[in-house]
């Protein structure tokens, strides 16, 4: 586990209700780190925060702990895949025909 990783896990375990369904994704390449996270739609609010400021002030913070290892990283938000594909199956069922 690289030190972008080691903080995002930090960061989600202090601001999310349910950090233990967290799944963080990444892929590296020599310059670069490309994070995926998905969390509980009930977090999701507090990870983006108001007006976004608290996932930039997070991508900010991951900029910096990527920069001291001579990277660029990003950030990419989702909900829960399951939560989705649920929500969705159940707006098309009660949606008239």
């Amino acid at each position: 586990m690289n030190a972008p990783e080691k903080f995002l896990r930090y960061i989600f375990s202090l601001l999310l209700k349910k950090p233990e369904e967290v799944t963080l994704t990444s892929e590296e390449t020599d310059k670069e780190i490309h994070f995926k996270v998905n969390v509980a739609k009930q977090d999701l609010g507090a990870l983006i925060g108001r007006r976004g400021r608290t996932i930039t002030a997070i991508r900010a913070l991951l900029q910096v702990a990527a920069g001291r290892s001579n990277k660029h990283a990003t950030l990419l938000v989702q909900e829960e895949e399951s939560q989705l594909h649920s929500e969705s199956q159940d707006s098309e069922e009660e949606a008239p025909r």
